[in-house]
């Protein structure tokens, strides 16, 4: 009985070894990819300059419950648009350049930054006697991934990303213009994605081996006393 008792309690050590084992995620080997989960934050067309604090991105951060968090990617996507028109008088057809030039800036939660350069240009013929209108629209994109230092995206909280803008409108023509405007816009969107690693739970099958095993130990001890 005892020899028994002895074989049982090691086969559901050897089982526990070898599930311990298979999700191994010691310093020597890497994080397994494992789910993911994703979330949006944008703001639509608004009037720039942006100031600090007007425009704030809210997103979730990473639910602990879910798992162990390995790395967080931000994807920053921005846009900077002008809305422009020019007249001319009468006199000679002539061309008209235009460059829009700015940046959005996201300060990011734990400190840091990330920057998107933004520029276009146009060019367009002004007749005499008319007016053309049109729109430059200069857009970006940049990702970040964060491996360390996450503790700010975790929790069952959320998470604000400012963003702060800057547009330079400038233009030149080959002769005299006799009226212009321009009105800068801004629009941006991020997107977070947790990589995460699932709980692990032990299959039933083990379970079932340790259970008997601590059984099989315990009648071993009333046995004895």
């Amino acid at each position: 009985m005892h020899k028994t008792l002895g074989l049982l309690a090691a086969a559901a050590l050897s089982a526990g070894s070898a599930h311990a084992a298979l999700f191994n995620t010691g310093p020597s080997l890497p994080a397994p990819a494992g789910p993911t989960t994703e979330h949006i934050a944008s703001q639509g067309d608004r009037e720039t300059a942006w100031t600090d604090g007007q425009v704030v991105l809210t997103l979730p951060q990473f639910n602990p419950s879910l798992g162990t968090l390995h790395s967080v990617t931000l994807l920053f996507s921005g846009h900077l648009l002008a809305d422009y028109s020019f007249s001319s008088e009468v006199g000679n057809s002539q061309e008209v350049s235009g460059q829009l030039q700015g940046d959005m800036r996201y300060s990011l939660p734990g400190g840091g930054s990330e920057v998107l350069d933004l520029l276009m240009t146009m060019q367009e013929t002004l007749d005499p006697n008319a007016t053309i209108s049109g729109r430059v629209d200069a857009f970006g994109t940049q990702q970040r991934v964060i491996g360390s230092g996450l503790g700010s995206y975790i929790g069952t909280g959320s998470f604000g990303i400012g963003v702060l803008t800057t547009a330079d409108w400038t233009f030149d023509s080959t002769d005299d213009i006799a009226d212009f405007d321009v009105r800068t816009f801004g629009n941006t969107q991020v997107r977070v994605t947790y990589g995460y690693t699932t709980a692990q739970v032990p299959e039933p099958s083990a379970l079932a081996l340790v259970g008997l095993a601590l059984a099989a130990a315990a009648l071993t001890r009333r046995r004895r006393a």
